[in-house]
């Protein structure tokens, strides 16, 4: 059996709605709010796989039915988001990552932010890469890679005073983490 058969027989399985599936049997088909069903997260994780297979068109129509079967939850929405910047439709992944940040039960809104900052970035639409990675300081004021690309965008935008401000702040952050 070729992959693409044995992926299409593991997607059937993983259908929502599938008769005496665990999300099924245990919340009686309902999933909290801002929380992903089982079946939300594993479509999202297959996206993630037939992307990095290269395979776009199934990855998206993974992403879509993640965000389909879980519409609030941050981490599908940051997921599907990315996907979308890394494809070129950078106005559509904005509006995913600002989803996710503004979520107030996602526990990284700050990625989120960087993550449509470099977005930005991509359009290019510098202004609003900088409002992103300002938005994410201010939840997380040392997060290390909103730092760096704020002195990176204020030296490519001819502030070198202010670069140096946030390099000294991701200094002062410490080591960075795993």
């Amino acid at each position: 059996m070729g992959w693409r058969a044995v992926s299409r027989e593991r997607r059937a399985r993983a259908s929502p709605g599938r008769a005496g599936s665990a999300t099924t049997r245990s919340t009686g088909g309902r999933s909290s709010p801002g929380v992903a069903s089982d079946g939300a997260v594993q479509r999202a994780y297959l996206g993630v796989l037939y992307e990095r297979l290269g395979e776009l068109d199934e990855a998206d129509r993974e992403y879509r039915t993640a965000v389909r079967l879980a519409p609030k939850d941050p981490n599908v929405l940051n997921t599907y988001g990315g996907f979308l910047c890394r494809t070129g439709k950078r106005k559509d992944g904005i509006k995913y990552l600002l989803r996710a940040a503004e979520n107030p039960v996602y526990t990284t809104p700050e990625a989120a932010f960087v993550n449509a900052a470099t977005c930005a970035r991509g359009i290019p639409d510098l202004e609003s890469a900088e409002t992103y990675l300002r938005r994410a300081i201010r939840v997380a004021p040392y997060f290390r890679e909103a730092l760096i690309q704020l002195a990176d965008l204020s030296l490519e935008t001819g502030r070198p005073l202010q670069a140096r401000a946030f390099v000294q702040r991701f200094e002062d952050a410490g080591p960075a983490t795993a």
